[in-house]
This record gives structure tokens, sequence and C-alpha cells, in this order.
């Protein structure tokens, strides 16, 4: 498989700073969450969420990232040109729909 634009697989770098990002917005939220309220309080406004929840999200998030960069980077597969040569007609069909 080769690229069109091999360029743009260098921000696939990007994708570990994303995840890093991801992680400290997470601790971040949940220390802002635990100077709001009580733990029991927080349990009753928020309801209770799956724990890998959050991460099962992030990672859709990364993939979703990392397959917009590959595809922007054109994959090809297996292509060959081959000319072809095609005879026809060309028909053209006109509709005078004017009231003159």
């Amino acid at each position: 498989m080769t690229f069109a634009k091999t360029w743009i697989l260098h921000f696939l770098w990007l994708l570990p700073v994303v995840g890093l990002a991801l992680l400290a917005y997470h601790r971040q939220r949940g220390k802002a969450l635990a100077r709001f309220a009580e733990p029991e309080l927080l349990v009753r406004l928020t309801g209770t969420l799956i724990p890998g929840l959050r991460a099962v999200r992030a990672a859709l998030i990364l993939a979703a990232l990392g397959l917009m960069i590959i595809a922007l980077a054109g994959p090809r597969w297996g292509s060959h040109y081959q000319e072809v040569t095609q005879k026809g007609v060309d028909i053209v069909v006109l509709a005078d729909v004017s009231r003159a």
C-alpha cells in the first residue's frame, strides 16, 4: 500500500498528545466535581456512570482521529493505468419549447 500524501502521516504523532490531553481533562474534571459537591450528592446529581465508559469514549475519539489522518493521506492499492480506445457516436437531443 502506498499513500498519495505521505507528509500527512506525520500528524499521527498528535495521537499521543491528544490522548494525554484527554487524560488531563478527565482528571481536572474529576477534581472540579470533587470541589463542587460531596460524593453522595454528586452521585445523586450526575447519576451512576459505568466506570469504563469514559475510557471507551476516549479510545473511540483517538481511533477516529487516527483513521481520519490515514484517510487524508490517501491510501492507494495496486493501481495501474491502461489506455482504452472507445468508438461511439455522440447524440444530442434538442427540444424547442419556446412559444414563438
